[in-house]
């Protein structure tokens, strides 16, 4: 059910296994799950690190960059693989730890 929204945000076929498997572990492949005592958000278990205001991005990285308007945004499946594709490409898989498990 999520390989053709995953597909549909921007993840390259090879990429799809990581993708599928980072969701099951993060979520449960449940778009409403909050985890991390209410820090990570939605499928993907953004966390909100990449909402929130810091010194470098005080409006937040995600609201420069005009994929969200607040971190509860996250929780709409589509947004959230499109956030995901957009960290996993740019700032790699590593920004979950998840992908360590399976990566070996």
């Amino acid at each position: 059910m999520w390989a053709d929204a995953a597909q549909d945000a921007g993840y390259v076929w090879d990429d799809l296994w990581i993708v599928l498997q980072v969701m099951e572990l993060e979520s449960g492949c449940l778009p409403e799950a909050i985890g991390d005592k209410g820090h990570s958000f939605g499928l993907m278990q953004i966390n909100d690190y990449w909402c929130t205001s810091n010194q470098y991005w005080p409006r937040g990285y995600l609201q420069t960059q005009g994929m969200v308007t607040d971190c509860t945004d996250l929780l709409n499946p589509v947004t959230n693989l499109q956030v995901a594709q957009h960290i996993s490409s740019r700032y790699g898989w590593d920004n979950w730890t998840t992908y360590r498990r399976i990566n070996g």
